[in-house]
């Protein structure tokens, strides 16, 4: 092979310069935005190999299949809104003024043109057909409910919820409706004030202020 084909391959397999982790980063990213809007079962590692500017060869070196990289970018994801929402809800007060306050940043990562309605469909179709191959995704998605959870948790010890509430249960029936829920009633609605309506409704619902 010439200096030029070696130069080519190089650089569509790992850019000189560009660390392990940066190039891990990358594929992350874009396989994020295609598993989001095309589906796990459209795409292909070359298609994220091609939209990284990397080979195929270049993808498996990182992740050994499709599905760890599926696995990879959904459980990204799902730490990313972990933390939006648990920097939200770290504040003093009513667990309705925490609530609230995680109701706010939902509002607003669901606005992102689709990407989180996406990615999160495509993450429980996966896990509807498979969940034992994919339950690190189940662990990931732990990390959101427990946030809820300690909410409820640190209310029921405030005396502002019974004594008797399941706080597992109604933890991860409250991030249902939190999540699922407003990505239910405003997949096919992306007006800024169709999100709010929902989020104002929402607050009625559980006569949040």
């Amino acid at each position: 092979m010439n200096a030029t084909g070696a130069s080519t391959k190089r650089q569509r397999g790992r850019p000189e310069g560009r660390s392990g982790e940066e190039s891990r980063a990358r594929l992350i990213a874009n396989a994020s935005q295609l598993f989001a809007r095309h589906g796990f079962e459209s795409v292909k590692l070359s298609d994220v190999a091609e939209a990284s500017g990397m080979t195929a060869a270049a993808v498996y070196n990182h992740f050994g299949s499709k599905d760890a990289l599926f696995i990879a970018a959904v459980v990204e994801v799902y730490d990313h809104i972990a933390a939006i929402f648990d920097k939200a809800a770290d504040i003093d007060g009513h667990w309705h003024e925490r609530l609230n306050a995680i109701l706010v940043a939902a509002a607003g990562i669901y606005r992102s043109d689709g990407f989180f309605h996406g990615i999160g469909n495509a993450a429980q179709t996966q896990l509807l057909r498979a969940p034992d191959s994919y339950h690190p995704l189940l662990e990931a998605r732990l990390g959101v409910i427990r946030i809820f959870q300690r909410i409820l948790r640190d209310a029921v010890m405030a005396g502002e919820l019974p004594d008797e509430m399941n706080v597992n249960v109604a933890g991860e029936l409250l991030m249902g409706f939190v999540m699922n829920g407003i990505a239910s009633v405003t997949q096919f609605r992306s007006k800024h004030s169709d999100f709010d309506e929902t989020v104002a409704a929402f607050r009625i619902l559980l006569n949040l202020p």
